[in-house]
C-alpha cells in the first residue's frame, strides 16, 4: 500500500511540474488508449473462458436443454454481484459516459474500472443476447475519468480524455483506429478540433495496437469482395436500406415496450426469473441468439446460413429455400426481443452488436433472394 501511494505521489508531483497541459493530455490519452485495449482483451477472454467452460462441462445429450437455464444463471450472477458485492448500479455503457460528461463534470465512479467487465462477462458468457462494445467503452470511460482525476486536469481536457478512452476501447474491439475516432466524434460528440483530434487519434491507434498484441491479428469481420458492383443491383441496396430502417424503428419500439413490461413486474427477482426463462426459451428455439452473435454475423457475411439449423429444432428444413428466408427474418425479429429481454431481466451489455446482427441477417436474406 505504501509503495502504491508513493507512486501516486510521484505522478502527482510530476504533473504539477509539467508546464504544458496539452503535452500532458497527449501522454495521458496514449496511456488511456493502452489501458482501454487491455480492458477490451480482458472482457473478450473472460466471455470466451465462460463459454468454453460451459461447452466442455455440458453432457452432449443435454447441451441444448441447458441453454434453457444458462441465461438465467448468468444474469443472476451479474445481478448478485451488483446488489450484494458492488452495491451500486452498473449503467449500460455509452449512456454512462454521456451522463458523466453532461451531468457529472466528466466524473465516473471508480467501480467502472471493473464492474462492467464482470457483469457483462457473466451476462454474455452465459448466453445473454447483448454485445460487449458498451461495457468495454464504459470501462474505458472509467479509466479515462480515473486518470483525469488523479492528474487533476480541467473539465474540458477530461471530456477529451473520456472521448479518447471511448475511441481506444472501440478501436480495440474492431481493430480499426479510424472507426474509434469517428465513434468518439459522432457518439461522444467531441469537438472536431486539432486540440481534441490528436489525443483521440493517439488513443485509438494505441488501443488498436494493444488489441493486435493481446488478441492476435485476426480482424473481427474477415471477408473478401469477389464480385464487382453492378448498377442493375442498386435497387437491392435501396430495399436493404428501407428494410433496415424499418427494423431500427421496430427495435426502438420493442425495446420500450419490453422495458415497460419488466418495470410493471415490480420486484427484481420476478424480472430476473421471467426474463431469464423467456431468454432461455428463445435461445433453445434459435441457438444463434446465444451471446453477442459475432460468429453468426461472420457466417452471414460469407453467405453461410447453417447457423439457422445447427442444434436447432428446424434442422429438417435446412434444404427448403422458403424456410431459410422465413427463419432469417424471424431471427432478426426475435433478436430484438432477446436483447430487450436480457436488459429487462437485469443483464449488462451493449446494443451495438445486436444491431449489427440484425443488419447482417437482413443483408443475407436479400442476397439469397437476389441470386
Amino acid at each position: 500500500m505504501k509503495q502504491k501511494n508513493s507512486w501516486l505521489r510521484f505522478l502527482v508531483r510530476w504533473r504539477l511540474r509539467t508546464q504544458s497541459d496539452y503535452y500532458l493530455l497527449v501522454i495521458l490519452s496514449t496511456i488511456v488508449g493502452f489501458l482501454s485495449g487491455i480492458a477490451a482483451a480482458i472482457i473478450k477472454h473472460a466471455v470466451r473462458l465462460i463459454e468454453n467452460l460451459l461447452d466442455k462441462g455440458a453432457p452432449e445429450n443435454l447441451s441444448n436443454y441447458l441453454h434453457l437455464i444458462y441465461p438465467l444463471i448468468g444474469i443472476s450472477l451479474a445481478v448478485f454481484f451488483m446488489v450484494y458485492i458492488l452495491r451500486q448500479k452498473v449503467d449500460h455503457g455509452i449512456p454512462s459516459i454521456l451522463y458523466a460528461i453532461s451531468k457529472n463534470h466528466a466524473y465516473m465512479k471508480p467501480h467502472n474500472l471493473y464492474s462492467s467487465i464482470i457483469t457483462s462477462a457473466f451476462t454474455v458468457g452465459f448466453g445473454g443476447s447483448v454485445g460487449l462494445e458498451g461495457p468495454t467503452v464504459a470501462t474505458g470511460g472509467g479509466i479515462g475519468s480515473t486518470v483525469g482525476t488523479i492528474f487533476k486536469i480541467n473539465y474540458r481536457e477530461k471530456i477529451i480524455l473520456l472521448g479518447a478512452a471511448a475511441a481506444g476501447a472501440m478501436s480495440a474491439i474492431f481493430k480499426a483506429p479510424m472507426a474509434g475516432v469517428v465513434f468518439s466524434l459522432e457518439v461522444i460528440m467531441i469537438d472536431l478540433t486539432t486540440y481534441s483530434i490528436i489525443p483521440i487519434l493517439l488513443a485509438s491507434v494505441t488501443g488498436s495496437l494493444t488489441s493486435f498484441l493481446l488478441l492476435g491479428t485476426n480482424v473481427l469481420y474477415p471477408f473478401e469482395l469477389k464480385d464487382s458492383f453492378m448498377l442493375s443491383q442498386t435497387w437491392y441496396f435501396v430495399l436493404l436500406g428501407i428494410i433496415t430502417g424499418l427494423v431500427a424503428v421496430y427495435f426502438t419500439k420493442v425495446y420500450i415496450l419490453v422495458e415497460k413490461f419488466f418495470n410493471n413486474l415490480g420486484s427484481r427477482g420476478k424480472r430476473l426469473i421471467v426474463g431469464g426463462l423467456i431468454l432461455g426459451v428463445l435461445i433453445f428455439i434459435f441457438p444463434a441468439l446465444y451471446g453477442e452473435g459475432y460468429h453468426t454475423i461472420n457466417s452471414a457475411l460469407h453467405g453461410d446460413y447453417s447457423y439457422l439449423f445447427n442444434n436447432s429444432i428446424f434442422y429438417k428444413y435446412q434444404g427448403h429455400f422458403g424456410m431459410i428466408i422465413l427463419l432469417l427474418f424471424l431471427l432478426v425479429m426475435l433478436k430484438v426481443v432477446a436483447t430487450s429481454t436480457t436488459f429487462g431481466a437485469g443483464g449488462i451489455g451493449g446494443i451495438f452488436a445486436p444491431t449489427l446482427f440484425t443488419g447482417a441477417n437482413i443483408g443475407l436474406a436479400i442476397a439469397l433472394i437476389s441470386d
